[in-house]
């Protein structure tokens, strides 16, 4: 996989993203293409879209923020 992709754990397969710099217009390109002629990419974005909506909704966020700062200042 690119460098100019991350991935977000899901309860099936990584989830991956595109994530290309703004001054990269040829791995955006791919990404969007990728994303366009993938039929099986798709559909498995759109079945994993409700639980990654949860992982990162206001309140998951929080919690993953809140978890940060203890551990930090338990150093």
């Amino acid at each position: 996989m690119p460098s100019s992709f991350w991935t977000i754990s899901t309860a099936t397969e990584p989830c991956w993203i595109a994530t290309p710099p703004p001054e990269d217009e040829d791995a955006f390109t791919d990404a969007v293409l990728r994303f366009f002629s993938d039929a099986a990419l798709r559909e498995r974005l759109q079945a994993e879209a409700p639980e990654t909506a949860r992982d990162w909704s206001d309140v998951a966020s929080a919690k993953h923020m809140a978890a940060l700062y203890r551990a930090m200042t338990r150093d």
